[in-house]
């Protein structure tokens, strides 16, 4: 037996009950497609990640929208979320966590079968962020920086005291160099 037999059958024997080992026949000269067949087999039965390439997938949180709503008769405040979410690559489900204000997580399963989803929320508080595949279950999601989104807060208020201040400063250096 060949040094790269006997570290195959080191490397893979945790991974195969006496029945799946079998299946493994070692050959002196192994073609690379009988390697990766192995490797496809260990990945995708035990571990659960995919190695082939047509098996990727992209889970993208698209936009948070929310609007505040108010029961007249009892004065309860509740505010309805809407999340886009979106998908390229194969169809597979995902979970969809959203954080409201408050610090409660609320989960849903999308199933994955459609390319583009919204889903609506209601919840007490306004919402914080939004995340698709928040425990890391799908590990061939090639771009794991788009599976969350935060809701940011309006920065108009911010801009027009800005803009005023600036006003007033060139105003003034305006008027300063006028003087001198």
């Amino acid at each position: 037996m060949k040094p790269i037999g006997a570290l195959l059958i080191l490397i893979t024997a945790p991974f195969f009950s006496s029945c799946q080992f079998e299946k493994i026949t070692l050959r002196m000269n192994p073609a690379v497609s009988w390697f990766v067949g192995i490797a496809d087999e260990v990945s995708s039965s035990f571990l659960g990640c995919p190695t082939s390439v047509d098996s990727e997938v992209d889970f993208a949180v698209d936009s948070i929208g929310y609007y505040r709503t108010t029961d007249l008769g009892t004065g309860i405040t509740n505010y309805v979320t809407e999340v886009a979410v979106s998908r390229k690559g194969v169809e597979q489900a995902a979970v969809l966590r959203l954080t409201p204000d408050n610090g409660r997580t609320i989960d849903t399963t999308w199933n994955g079968k459609v390319t583009h989803a919204r889903f609506e929320f209601e919840s007490e508080a306004p919402p914080v962020s939004a995340e698709i595949d928040p425990r890391g279950g799908s590990h061939s999601d090639i771009n794991l920086f788009n599976n969350s989104l935060e809701v940011s807060s309006s920065s108009d208020p911010v801009l027009k005291w800005t803009q005023s201040i600036l006003s007033l400063y060139q105003l003034a250096l305006a008027t300063a160099g006028g003087i001198l």
